[in-house]
C-alpha cells in the first residue's frame, strides 16, 4: 500500500508545524501558510478558529486534537493563535484570542491566570507558548483579500449572549410580577405562621 494516504492533514498538526516551519526556511512557510488558510481557518457558528480536519472532510476528536467543536479543534485553534502572529496575521490572531477568552473560562486568583478552573495545565502551556509568539513577517500581510474574519464576527456572538440574558431577565421578572400557585400559598403560609 505504498504511497495510500492512511490520514490526511489535520489542524492540530498544521499549526505546530507551520510554526516550526518558519525557522527553517521563511519562503516555504509563507506559501504553505497561504494554503493552510485556505483549508483550515475558519468561521463557525460566528466564532472563528482553525478547522482540525480540512475543508470538505470531517471526523471526531482524539486526543491530540482535544476536543472537535462545530469542526473547530481546541488544540488547533489555541496554537494557531501563535502560528497566525508568527506570520504576522494580527486580524485573525487577535480574533482567535477573544473566542479562547470567551470558551476557555478564564479564572483569576491569586494574581495566577488558568483558564477552565486549571483542568487543563497543558492547554495552560500552549497558550501561554501561543500568546508569547512574536510576529516574523510583515504585519498584516494577509489582510489585502477577502479574510476569514470581519470587523463584525462579534455582533452574532454578543447578540446571542444579549439574547440569552433577556431571557434569563424575563424569566426571573416573571416569577416576581406573576407568581405561581405553589410561591403564592408558600407566602400565604409564612404570613400565618409569623
Amino acid at each position: 500500500m505504498a504511497g495510500t494516504v492512511v490520514e490526511g492533514a489535520r489542524g492540530s498538526s498544521q499549526v505546530l508545524m507551520l510554526r516550526l516551519l518558519r525557522e527553517i526556511d521563511s519562503t516555504v512557510a509563507k506559501q504553505h501558510y497561504r494554503r493552510f488558510r485556505r483549508q483550515f481557518l475558519t468561521m463557525r457558528g460566528g466564532l472563528p478558529g482553525v478547522r482540525e480536519y480540512p475543508r470538505g472532510t470531517t471526523g471526531t476528536g482524539d486526543v491530540d486534537s482535544g476536543p472537535v467543536v462545530l469542526d473547530m479543534g481546541a488544540s488547533a485553534t489555541i496554537v494557531g493563535l501563535g502560528t497566525a502572529q508568527i506570520y504576522g496575521d494580527r486580524m485573525f490572531a487577535h480574533a482567535l484570542e477573544q473566542t479562547i477568552e470567551a470558551f476557555g473560562l478564564p479564572l483569576t486568583f491569586q494574581g495566577e491566570k488558568r483558564y477552565l478552573g486549571g483542568r487543563l495545565p497543558m492547554g495552560d502551556a500552549f497558550l501561554v507558548w501561543s500568546k508569547l509568539a512574536s510576529p516574523r513577517f510583515s504585519p498584516d500581510q494577509f489582510s489585502g483579500r477577502r479574510d476569514v474574519v470581519h470587523g463584525w464576527w462579534r455582533w452574532p456572538v454578543h447578540g446571542g449572549s444579549i439574547l440569552i440574558v433577556l431571557a434569563a431577565w424575563l424569566w426571573v421578572f416573571r416569577r416576581r410580577i406573576f407568581p405561581s400557585r405553589r410561591d403564592r400559598f408558600c407566602r400565604h403560609s409564612q404570613a400565618l405562621f409569623h
